[in-house]
């Protein structure tokens, strides 16, 4: 069972041990359910989607609602 009250140190999303989720965790979620939604969604079975494409999308929607690069640059986590 999970913990109810989560200290910032353990992360944000945790898997089904209760331990931060990794990035091969979130590679496997959504490869999970592209798939599985591959079957009702016929175009989306021709895409290649991979955890970067959230971050892309993301992204692009900020951008797009106003807010401004160096922004969107700090919350998605690129240096520079």
């Amino acid at each position: 069972m999970r913990p109810q009250i989560i200290p910032p140190s353990k992360g944000s999303f945790l898997n089904d041990r209760g331990t931060p989720l990794t990035r091969f965790g979130v590679r496997y979620l959504l490869r999970k359910y592209v798939d599985m939604d591959a079957g009702e969604e016929s175009t989306l079975a021709e895409k290649s989607i991979h955890p970067h494409s959230l971050r892309h999308t993301t992204a692009i929607h900020l951008l797009k609602a106003g807010v401004d690069i160096a922004t969107i640059s700090q919350w998605l986590g690129h240096s520079g």
